[in-house]
């Protein structure tokens, strides 16, 4: 299996090295990591909603940061349709 390597976490965009040979247990390590998160139902779902002209995904309890003058109070829930 390759892997990529990337060249710097703090980049916006994810920039690839050389692919590296990796051995077949950390093959399997990987898989198995990613077969966890998936496998967890709260892990796949989110949606993407539009507010105050930004676009958020968000998932179950997350929370949004929202500046400007909207017609709204701190802790007051909102229902978003579309």
């Amino acid at each position: 299996m390759l892997r990529l390597a990337s060249i710097s976490r703090h980049c916006s965009r994810r920039l690839a090295t050389l692919a590296e040979i990796v051995d077949e247990t950390s093959q399997k390590q990987v898989c198995s990591s990613i077969a966890s998160e998936v496998s967890d139902p709260q892990n796949r779902l989110f949606a993407v909603v539009y507010v105050n002209g930004r676009q958020w995904k968000v998932s179950q309890n997350d929370l949004i940061a929202l500046k400007g003058s909207l017609p709204i109070a701190v802790g007051d829930k909102i229902k978003l349709e579309k």
